[in-house]
């Protein structure tokens, strides 16, 4: 069965790029090269690759977790899905803010940020290393009945959700913006202009980022990437910028301000004279 909705999600995903290129170049800006196509492809697939050998020491906790939660939520219940998806939303949240604000999450997350191109084939730039913190995130739900066959759903759902949201074709979208994440939402995550950094962090409902003071409304499309750009890295050497970053500021900081380098946030550096 799996297998059929990996199938599935990938032919998907397929015509949805189809679509979005089409579309692109009816109205005359592709928004696609083929550099970084191909490096934003070979990111994706190294991250289900890594995926797929690192997520098991996730699901083995999980699975412990599930053992000992405190309630038992019925499974067959509307509102327990409900409760699910909206409790797996505000994880990742909270894991996605983290990933931005904490440098040695950072150091995994910042692939998905490197594209200059937003498209949807840059929603496949996932950290190849970044599946070893995320799941952590997502293990106090255990403890209230949600068990991992749940969240695992949520969170594939939230995934298949986001994945169209990496466009630049889709304009706003009335008062579903003051509801949901939209692709108006999201383009102003991955901008990197001042008014537009650490926000919008939500994965399905924009209430997240309203209720702890991370909202902002696109006024005019962003400009995409990081600063100093790394948009012309291969795909092994995105994965080690962040880290080659980190290591040069941990040596030039000194030794009583260093875990500052760790879990301060990216933009930090040590005072100089």
């Amino acid at each position: 069965m799996w297998p059929l909705v990996q199938l599935l999600a990938v032919v998907g995903f397929a015509v949805a790029i189809g679509v979005e290129l089409a579309w692109g170049a009816r109205r005359g800006a592709v928004g696609y090269s083929w550099r970084a196509s191909v490096v934003n492809l070979t990111i994706g697939a190294g991250s289900l690759a890594f995926g797929a050998i690192t997520v098991l020491q996730g699901f083995a906790v999980h699975r412990w977790l599930d053992r000992h939660a405190v309630v038992v939520l019925p499974r067959d219940q509307v509102s327990t899905w409900i409760a699910v998806v909206i409790a797996t939303d505000l994880a990742f949240y909270w894991s996605h803010r983290a990933m931005h604000r904490v440098t040695l999450l950072w150091t995994a997350h910042a692939v998905h940020h490197h594209s200059e191109e937003f498209n949807l084939l840059a929603a496949l730039r996932i950290g190849w290393t970044s599946v070893y913190v995320s799941w952590i995130f997502y293990l106090p739900l255990a403890l209230i009945g949600m068990t991992l066959p749940m969240t695992l759903a949520a969170r594939a759902a939230s995934s298949l959700y986001q994945f169209p949201q990496h466009t630049r074709w889709i304009g706003k979208l009335g008062w579903l913006e003051h509801v949901v994440v939209t692709p108006s939402h999201h383009r102003v995550h991955h901008g990197r202009d001042a008014r537009y950094l650490d926000r919008n962090f939500g994965g399905i409902l924009i209430a997240w980022d309203h209720l702890f003071g991370t909202f902002a409304a696109e006024d005019a499309e962003p400009s995409y990437g990081v600063t100093p750009s790394a948009a012309r890295l291969g795909p092994i050497a995105a994965q080690l910028i962040e880290w080659r970053r980190l290591i040069a500021r941990w040596r030039r900081t000194p030794a009583r301000a260093r875990w500052r380098v760790v879990l301060g946030p990216p933009s930090w550096e040590p005072r100089r004279g």
